[in-house]
């Protein structure tokens, strides 16, 4: 899907210089000071196992200077890590994918990669999802909420309550940070901390309202949130979420989320004149995963068919080769339709026939094709639906489809 969408796979590193993430997830960032694996080889470097991938995938486009070849399209999936307590929907190890499109600061870009993750979510059959969205305005808009936010969490009697982390944060004169804590004690505050549209520029304001009208144009359902923000300053304008639409993922909701990044590339090379406009979403496959097999949607979306080679004892050597290279022939071409709502297994693990046959019954395959040296010897096989008990012969070059 992403290829048709024009976008081409990139694979980054799996251990990463640490300054890479410092820098653009932030030094006081819950991921750089409590979740990140480090460790340090023989030079001295230090290094970590990649918590996210847009990081790397951006060191890479600057190393390649890739950014005067614009724009550019990529997709990654692979592996993450972060120490976190295990549990449910969450992992030390993770699986994300992500995609990327660099080079255009227009709003049909940010609409693009939206589009793409509600196409992802329903290819997945993944329906039952609510996309929030809000823009964190230019940067005179966030500047001045910044300021507010401040003025408002510096208030004495708002201070005090705040957790040691958010008072950090405060102190390090970021308290955009303060609205992504995850400390009980804190969310009260932020509730009722000011929201950023009421400090969006005028050209900010209209960007949104064009974000919003192109994406109902698009069919894309969508409810504003104000209070959806990131909290590292080289986001900007639109910014969004799919959150599984009621509670089966419990406290680990958000199933795909993104946003524009134009102030990145600057930050990881400050030797950029100009910023480089870059858009993007990451997609948590675990947690995906579970939403999905709770709805019952992955078995669902497979049929099931069996291939079981017709052979006992009896069976002469020349006549179970030719069974079993018809079996394997019939496979090949069955996978090779690369049709995604099938599985097809040949049944060769067991022993005897009357073993496989069992497998067969007991393991909620959906149709049978059965090879044995009549089928081999007329050049037709035998297929049964193993629902609706109905039985056919298919010739052997039709069998597959």
């Amino acid at each position: 899907m992403a290829k048709a969408m024009a976008y081409d796979r990139v694979s980054t590193n799996l251990l990463e210089h640490e300054d890479l993430f410092v820098r653009s997830v932030g030094e006081g960032s819950e991921i750089v000071t409590k979740q990140m694996y480090s460790l340090q080889d023989a030079n001295g470097n230090k290094l970590v196992l990649r918590p996210e991938g847009t990081a790397g995938v951006m060191r890479m486009v600057l190393e390649k200077k890739l950014q005067y070849n614009l724009p550019q399209r990529y997709f990654y999936s692979g592996p993450m890590y972060r120490y976190e307590k295990p549990q449910r929907g969450r992992l030390r190890q993770f699986h994300q994918f992500g995609v990327e499109l660099l080079g255009s600061a227009d709003v049909l870009a940010d609409v693009e990669v939206v589009v793409f993750g509600a196409q992802l979510l329903r290819k997945l059959k993944a329906t039952e999802y609510c996309l929030e969205i809000n823009s964190l305005g230019d940067d005179e808009s966030r500047n001045r909420y910044s300021k507010a936010l401040a003025s408002f969490f510096g208030a004495a009697d708002v201070r005090s309550r705040l957790s040691e982390m958010s008072r950090t944060r405060l102190e390090r004169d970021n308290p955009l940070r303060i609205l992504d804590s995850k400390e009980p004690q804190d969310a009260p505050l932020v509730a009722a901390a000011p929201v950023i549209g009421e400090f969006l520029s005028a050209e900010s304001r209209a960007r949104f309202e064009r974000t919003k009208a192109l994406l109902s144009g698009s069919g894309v359902k969508f409810v504003e949130n104000p209070r959806l923000v990131r909290g590292l300053d080289y986001y900007s304008h639109l910014c969004f979420e799919f959150k599984a639409a009621d509670d089966t993922a419990r406290s680990q909701s958000t199933l795909l989320a993104g946003g524009r990044y134009d102030g990145l590339a600057q930050l990881l090379d400050p030797s950029l004149q100009t910023p480089l406009p870059a858009v993007g979403f990451a997609l948590g496959v675990e947690r995906l995963a579970l939403l999905l097999d709770e709805n019952d949607v992955v078995s669902a979306q497979k049929r099931k068919i069996g291939i079981v080679p017709m052979t006992n004892e009896t069976t002469s050597e020349p006549i179970r080769l030719r069974i079993e290279q018809l079996c394997m022939k019939l496979w090949s071409e069955i996978c090779l339709l690369g049709n995604e709502e099938i599985m097809c297994e040949v049944i060769h693990a067991k022993t005897s026939l009357s073993k496989r046959l069992a497998y067969l019954d007991k393991s909620s395959f959906d149709v049978g094709i059965f090879v044995g040296e009549e089928e081999v010897q007329s050049g037709s096989v035998t297929v049964k639906d193993l629902k609706g008990r109905t039985t056919w012969r298919k010739s052997v070059e039709n069998a597959a489809k």
